[in-house]
């Protein structure tokens, strides 16, 4: 398992063109942080992606946004979400960047009957 990789370059690139993912990766490096004493991003990056999500919060649409509240991000700390409360997905997303990194998958190409393949 790598120790301690910090992911900040990889994480502003992705809540840059994908700004709803702003919400995982805050959830995910929560997880990490203050469930498996393993940080993915630095304290600044943590901070920088938490003011990314409070000015744009209304805008971002993700199926995990209900899990972190106005009081988090104010305070700038996941602290308060339970283990519990982090759904598998998030759970087992945070523990395979921490044992795999960031897996990139190919760009999908049309076959021959049109249908899009990944392979």
């Amino acid at each position: 398992m790598k120790k301690h990789t910090v992911y900040d370059q990889d994480c502003r690139q992705i809540i840059t063109d994908t700004p709803p993912a702003s919400v995982a990766w805050w959830l995910m490096a929560s997880y990490l942080y203050y469930h498996e004493d393993q940080p993915i991003l630095s304290d600044a990056m943590f901070d920088e992606l938490t003011h990314f999500l409070i000015e744009r919060w209304d805008d971002v649409e993700h199926p995990h946004k209900h899990l972190i509240s106005a009081q988090d991000l104010a305070a700038g700390s996941g602290f308060a979400i339970s283990k519990d409360h982090y759904p598998a997905i998030v759970i087992g997303a945070a523990q395979r960047l921490m044992v795999e990194g960031i897996c990139v998958l190919p760009e999908a190409t049309p076959t021959s009957d049109n249908q899009l393949s990944l392979f």
